[in-house]
């Protein structure tokens, strides 16, 4: 078994990938095994990223691409005593100032923000439990 340059940096970008060490061997050649690849990514100090940070990046791309899409609402400085369920309670300024208003937009469905602000505050919903809120929201 031979460790070129070229196959540590190989399995260094594999393994920052999130592929197996059984994968990385495959792809590295016939005269080096599984256990070999986890040895000497243990000896070169590789950290292995974890599926959810993998998840947690893949999440966050999507969220700001959600976030491009869609335009701030215009601002309609509404108070306190205005809000409706069916307008967006997304705290604007600071509590303490005599100007603190809430966005006031349309929000859909009975959900506390408009969705600039939802796609803002939350991480993004699976689709099927979206489904099932929204039907929960309509009846």
């Amino acid at each position: 078994m031979n460790w070129t340059d070229e196959r540590v940096s190989k399995l260094s970008q594999h393994w920052q990938s999130g592929h197996t060490a059984r994968e990385i061997a495959e792809r590295l050649g016939e005269d080096i095994t599984r256990n070999a690849v986890i040895g000497k990514a243990y000896r070169l100090g590789l950290a292995k990223p974890s599926k959810s940070s993998i998840a947690r990046r893949k999440n966050k791309a999507a969220r700001i691409e959600m976030a491009i899409k869609l335009q701030a609402p215009c601002d309609l400085w509404t108070t306190l005593p205005k809000l409706t369920a069916l307008t967006c309670r997304w705290p604007v300024g600071d509590p303490h100032d005599l100007d603190f208003h809430f966005c006031g937009a349309h929000s859909p469905g009975h959900r506390a923000y408009c969705e600039f602000h939802e796609a803002k505050a939350h991480r993004t919903m699976p689709a099927v439990r979206r489904a099932v809120l929204d039907e929960g929201a309509a009846a």
